[in-house]
């Protein structure tokens, strides 16, 4: 005789969502250096404490211009990244 078994939605373990994060300050200013460590630091903390997220990476351009993406190489690295389901 056959033997089957039910599987049920809340037995099978949750795929954890890839997350990661992009930190940017504009300039090389002491305060500014400052905000880039404490960006890293908040979401590094803020990724990892959620159980159903797994953190993929912080990616971080320091002393950057934000008017345009092409010098920013971190940025443009999470974008290859994300595109390439990596």
């Amino acid at each position: 005789m056959l033997k089957i078994t039910e599987i049920h939605k809340g037995n099978m373990p949750e795929k954890k969502l890839r997350v990661a994060a992009y930190c940017r300050v504009s300039t090389d200013e002491e305060n500014q250096k400052n905000s880039y460590s404490t960006q890293i630091s908040y979401y590094t903390d803020y990724i990892g404490s959620n159980p159903n997220w797994q953190l993929v990476g912080i990616f971080a351009d320091e002393g950057i211009s934000g008017t345009r993406t092409k010098n920013r190489t971190q940025f443009n690295r999470m974008i290859k990244m994300a595109r390439r389901k990596k």
